[in-house]
């Protein structure tokens, strides 16, 4: 991931999920935040991933996940139109939209989503986690 973006950030996978998404299913237009951060102050470089790794419908309304400048899907900047083993990746920090129309009857786009940033960063958010139940001081 390191020499992929190339700008000195060593990172590491934050987290990982897969979407099924149906006829219907939509993803409004948004910017990325981290807690109370906005999207340009969030912190430790995140890097997205969004792999496709299987769709049926044809855009608009496939699942392509779009970047976008305003969040009603009137300023497409990107739309994928193929959602078969590609990928689409951006950072976390940019100050775009991103999103999904719903889509049509019959349709179904399958994606996972990888969120990569840098590991110092993921270390400092793991001391300031509590620690779990079990390892709580308990009263006597």
């Amino acid at each position: 991931m390191t020499s992929f973006c190339n700008d000195g950030i060593t990172r590491s996978c934050y987290s990982m999920t897969s979407t099924w998404a149906t006829s219907g299913s939509a993803l409004i237009a948004h910017r990325d935040s981290f807690g109370d951060r906005p999207h340009e102050k969030a912190p430790g470089g995140f890097i997205n991933f969004v792999f496709f790794v299987d769709a049926n419908g044809t855009p608009p309304h496939a699942g392509g996940t779009c970047i976008l400048a305003d969040n009603e899907f009137r300023e497409i900047i990107f739309e994928p139109t193929n959602l078969r083993n590609t990928a689409l990746v951006y950072q976390k920090e940019a100050g775009f939209f991103h999103g999904f129309r719903p889509l049509a009857r019959g349709a179904f786009r399958w994606a996972i989503i990888a969120e990569y940033c840098d590991v110092d960063f993921q270390l400092g958010s793991l001391e300031s986690c509590p620690p779990p139940p079990s390892a709580r001081p308990t009263e006597s």
